[in-house]
């Protein structure tokens, strides 16, 4: 079960308090989906999972850690855009503000699991082209990431064998609409990887997309 109190947080870029939800503990049971959305009861939890500060407009994981200087960024025309941004559900501007954050500081792989938990906050409420460009957001953070020689890896979210830059990118670009990037993905993904069981994934997406299917799947279907 997913349990979370109320509770007193001080906002650490401008000071003020405020009362926030925060998870206590979650479990999942049952399959994830293939872009490593944990099961039920955690998949819920989403909600708890990011924090607005209700006086600047600091989104993060915790208010209080923050720093002042970063009240620069959250003032910032690109950060207020997006917190105020209609074409997004509310919660997805929340993870895609903290995405914001970590990307100009420099960690570009966490700000592209925020800009995948606000593609499933935008899931949720049945805003698909919201959440494709959500995804779209997340591929350009992994791919910056990569380029800048960083190491591709899961942020806690997928196991190690789905830990793939070529198994997410696909399913991103999959979700996405974009078929043939992510067949290619899949493609070049195959060339290089050994494991069995990540190459019966990139075989599943590349067929996925093959179908122009860009509905979310199970892992369960790779032992179908």
């Amino acid at each position: 079960m997913t349990a979370f109190q109320m509770t007193t947080k001080r906002c650490g870029v401008c000071g003020v308090a405020s009362e926030q939800h925060e998870l206590t503990s979650t479990s999942s049971f049952g399959w994830s989906d293939l872009d490593g959305r944990p099961g039920e009861p955690e998949r819920s939890s989403l909600f708890l999972w990011v924090q607005q500060c209700p006086a600047c407009g600091y989104c993060t994981a915790d208010l209080e850690e923050g720093k002042e200087e970063l009240s620069e960024i959250v003032e910032s025309g690109e950060y207020r855009r997006q917190l105020a941004d209609q074409t997004y559900p509310q919660l997805a501007n929340l993870f895609l503000c903290h995405a914001i954050l970590l990307e100009e500081t420099g960690n570009e792989q966490a700000a592209a699991w925020r800009a995948v938990n606000a593609a499933w906050a935008c899931d949720d409420e049945g805003a698909g082209e919201a959440a494709a460009r959500a995804r779209l957001r997340a591929v350009e953070l992994f791919r910056l990431e990569i380029a800048e020689g960083g190491e591709f890896g899961d942020e806690g979210q997928l196991e190690d064998t789905f830990a793939s830059e070529s198994a997410m990118l696909a399913e991103l670009l999959r979700r996405a609409g974009r078929f043939e990037d992510a067949i290619q993905e899949c493609g070049e993904g195959l060339e290089s990887v050994l494991d069995e069981r990540l190459r019966r994934l990139l075989v599943l997406q590349r067929s996925l997309a093959e179908q122009r299917d860009d509905g979310p799947h199970s892992c369960e279907e790779l032992d179908a």
